[in-house]
């Protein structure tokens, strides 16, 4: 997610998070996706939740707070990486606090797909920014170094 993405985020609170949240799970009708269910050494599927849950309220507070520093905000977001709830339905949850016109101009989604035999097929949709540049930067001092060129960086077109 972009910085221009994460600002754009509207400012909410911890208990404002949860209820957006588990409406929005509950329209996806996937309130337990990606967390196991039975008990394990972290102890039962409801404690397990309800600490997961937890985590999402405190750091997503963090990232959506017009108080904090940007640098505080991505690295509370970072944070939300081990979170079981986050990484099954987060990204598409963060998608739904912004407006559609704010999706379309601030959100960039690319997918790689790779088969067996070495094909590969890249699609992408939304603005282009600052990963562009990079790959060209990296491409670039590459050729530069006469390093090898890792193959994912020779494949990209070069615009």
């Amino acid at each position: 997610m972009t910085a221009e993405a994460i600002q754009a985020l509207p400012a909410m609170t911890g208990l404002e998070i949860e209820k957006a949240y588990l409406n929005y799970l509950s329209n996806l009708n996937v309130a337990d996706r990606g967390v196991s269910r039975g008990t394990s050494r972290s102890g039962s599927f409801e404690h397990r939740q309800a600490e997961g849950l937890k985590s999402l309220r405190t750091r997503l507070a963090k990232v959506t707070s017009g108080q904090k520093s940007l640098d505080e905000r991505i690295q509370a977001l970072d944070g939300l990486r081990g979170n079981a709830i986050f990484r099954a339905t987060g990204a598409g949850f963060l998608l739904s606090l912004l407006t559609e016109e704010q999706v379309k101009s601030l959100v960039r989604i690319d997918v790689e797909l790779s088969s067996t035999d070495g094909q590969q097929a890249k699609l992408g949709q939304g603005p282009t920014g600052p990963k562009d540049l990079y790959t060209q930067l990296i491409y670039t001092e590459n050729l530069t170094n006469d390093d090898e060129l890792e193959l994912r960086l020779e494949s990209e077109t070069l615009k």
